[in-house]
């Protein structure tokens, strides 16, 4: 089978989205299929190395990217004259290349040149199309940068390449649910970045002696920072100091420039790939996730579920939360009674918490079990990969989570 994954990334990206990827599609070359790539990124070197038939695409120039100099002018270009010049481009990659199925991960801009050739000039290839949605557009400040009229202009094109394809599915089940609501179309399932269960039996974490000193991970980048700050500010009045706590972050950026950065007790790590970051994890005590608290970021909020999150708990440590509790992380944290999950904006009031809860070294054992029940009910890779796979295959069509 030849398969066309089309999205905004590169293979061989940090975050989340490649990752998803890159789990879902192990072991599909060497059954004797093929994976060819198209994105409106340039490919970039990395320590995920991931092997292709072919990478092609249209990237978005980088004098275009709306930054901090004219983002809407920009967001302007890209939408009204960029787009077609894409869309043109993926249409020539599809009937050159003549796939058996395209899975579409719509994101960003990549939307616009998505929706170009699967919708509204759809190309009749007789090619299966799977569709999973990660994030929606109006998420991280874009609705500033990009303007709301081309935002959700966006959105809505990203939800009709949802309805408009054979099977599809998304990152968390709020979001799965939402995307009904709004299209009237069933997803087949969850779909996130998973978890080798066997791996997984192999690391039992059974070092929970007492500790003067607890360390506190955090993989990925920082995209609620006021909220990464407040718990910073929270655990400086609960009595954190290099003697007693540290803070470990494995990120593709560097954030040792930040006026709250403290070496002394606070470290920072290069990026590595996924079964050593899950090693060097499982040496952890907490893994942190923040999430916005205010309500001008709802749509990360309550559908996003960031792939940090199923990182710690493959490396067998609790998740320490601080997040809206309609957030779709909390919820599913909740329905396990599963780690530390707070929503106070008061720094006062959370270093309270923090200092009845990380030190204690009993609390943290004690979530043992409703992470491995967590892991096993929504983050089994082998699972998600089979259920993808006879979705790109065509057998699926009339299956409904």
């Amino acid at each position: 089978m030849k398969l066309l994954v089309t999205t905004d990334f590169n293979p061989n990206s940090p975050g989340g989205g490649p990752a998803i990827i890159r789990e879902m599609l192990k072991g599909f070359r060497e059954t004797g299929n093929e994976i060819h790539w198209w994105s409106c990124q340039p490919r970039i070197l990395s320590a995920h190395i991931y092997q292709l038939d072919s990478f092609t695409g249209l990237p978005i120039p980088s004098i275009l990217m709306p930054g901090k100099k004219a983002p809407k002018f920009k967001s302007y270009l890209l939408y009204y004259f960029w787009s077609h010049y894409a869309g043109q481009h993926l249409r020539y990659t599809i009937n050159h290349l003549k796939p058996n199925c395209i899975w579409a991960i719509p994101h960003n801009w990549s939307i616009l040149p998505i929706h170009d050739a699967l919708v509204r000039k759809k190309i009749d290839g007789g090619f299966q199309i799977h569709t999973s949605i990660h994030d929606y557009p109006d998420v991280h400040g874009n609705k500033i940068r990009w303007g709301e009229k081309i935002t959700y202009a966006i959105k809505a094109k990203q939800l009709e390449i949802y309805a408009n394809a054979d099977t599809r599915d998304a990152i968390s089940l709020p979001m799965l649910k939402d995307l009904e609501r709004h299209t009237n179309k069933k997803g087949v399932q969850i779909l996130h970045d998973g978890i080798d269960w066997t791996d997984f039996k192999k690391n039992n974490k059974s070092d929970f002696a007492h500790k003067k000193k607890v360390k506190l991970a955090f993989a990925g980048t920082i995209l609620a920072e006021k909220e990464f700050v407040l718990l910073i500010n929270a655990l400086k009045i609960a009595g954190a100091n290099q003697s007693n706590i540290s803070i470990e972050i494995w990120s593709a950026h560097s954030y040792k420039h930040k006026a709250w950065f403290d070496p002394a007790w606070m470290h920072e790590h290069i990026e590595q790939p996924k079964h050593i970051l899950i090693n060097l994890l499982s040496e952890c005590d907490w893994g942190c996730i923040v999430m916005p608290l205010e309500s001008d970021e709802n749509s990360y909020s309550l559908y996003s579920l960031p792939a940090k999150f199923v990182s710690y708990l493959a490396a067998r440590i609790p998740p320490l939360i601080i997040g809206r509790p309609d957030s779709a992380v909390v919820q599913l944290a909740e329905q396990y009674n599963l780690g530390l999950r707070f929503h106070s904006t008061s720094p006062e009031k959370l270093a309270i918490l923090l200092r009845q809860s990380i030190w204690n070294q009993s609390l943290a054992k004690g979530f043992q079990q409703s992470l491995v029940e967590c892991s096993r009910d929504h983050f089994n890779a082998e699972t998600m990969r089979r259920t993808l796979w006879e979705c790109l295959k065509g057998s699926l069509k009339n299956f409904e989570f």
